[in-house]
Formats: C-alpha cells, sequence, structure tokens
C-alpha cells in the first residue's frame, strides 16, 4: 500500500513538473510584442524567436 502511494506522489510531481515546463510565460509571441516591450531599440532588427526576443545585426 505504502509503495502505491510513493508511486501515486511521484507520478503527480513529475506530471505537474512537465506540464510546468510546457507552460512557461514567454516573452514574446509575435514581433509587435518585442517592439511593445524594446522601445528604445531599433525596431526593424527585433525578432521575436520561440517565445524571446532577439536583437540581429545585419
Amino acid at each position: 500500500m505504502v509503495e502505491i502511494l510513493k508511486y501515486v506522489y511521484n507520478m503527480i510531481l513529475f506530471v505537474s513538473l512537465y506540464l510546468l515546463g510546457i507552460y512557461v510565460e514567454r516573452e514574446c509571441y509575435t514581433y509587435a510584442d518585442c517592439r511593445r516591450k524594446y522601445r528604445g531599440a531599433n525596431k526593424h532588427l527585433l525578432w521575436c524567436n520561440d517565445g524571446y526576443c532577439e536583437y540581429h545585426t545585419q
């Protein structure tokens, strides 16, 4: 019985950590989000890539 409870506890722990990793807050979803967040930067060089704003030099 104790082994079953430990197993259930561990499964809840791992599933919650997995879901936390999936639903992490992203910095941006579109290019407009980056431009809104970093107003002083050159707007043509800010890109949203995989949820994070990147500043590209040509």
